[in-house]
């Protein structure tokens, strides 16, 4: 009788720890995520701003506008339903303030995740795609705009408009 007694009070402070652990992981990206927006970027970028940088600095053909332009609105667009869907899982998030669902709060991070995922991945298709359509000399004009990206701030300020 008392180890049975000792055996369901281990099986369920092994529960009780597992609830605890979820419940404090969600809420900690529910923390997070509710930051987050008023930090970020804005997201998304504009395509047509980044080809007018690109082609200035890259000095593109107009070959290689018309293409890369292409790419980098292809790239926007399917990044449009994601960026919509991320914004509508943080607002299901942000909501279960009251009542907290930890299995559909498991279930939307995620989907969250593979939405970040996917992200990254896009961007990073898209970037190599660009490059491969750029002459060395190019690729090494990109390169050195690239690394100039967010210098000339002072740390921990918010960046403003750009002063292209």
């Amino acid at each position: 009788m008392v180890l049975r007694f000792i055996h369901r009070r281990k099986v369920m402070n092994s529960r009780t720890q597992v609830i605890l652990r979820r419940t404090a992981g969600a809420l900690a990206l529910l923390t997070t995520m509710a930051l987050t927006p008023a930090f970020a970027a804005p997201q998304g970028g504009n395509p047509e701003r980044m080809l007018e940088r690109m082609a200035q600095h890259v000095d593109l053909s107009d070959t290689q506008r018309v293409e890369i332009g292409e790419l980098l609105q292809a790239a926007a667009a399917e990044g449009a339903a994601d960026r919509a869907r991320m914004q509508e899982i943080r607002r299901e998030l942000q909501s279960q303030g009251a009542s907290f669902d930890a299995a559909a709060s498991e279930s939307l991070t995620e989907e969250l995740g593979a939405i970040t995922a996917r992200n990254a991945y896009r961007r990073t298709e898209t970037r190599a795609a660009v490059r491969a359509l750029l002459s060395e000399e190019q690729r090494a004009k990109l390169d050195a705009m690239e690394s100039q990206r967010g210098k000339g701030r002072e740390p921990g300020k918010m960046k403003g408009p750009r002063q292209d």
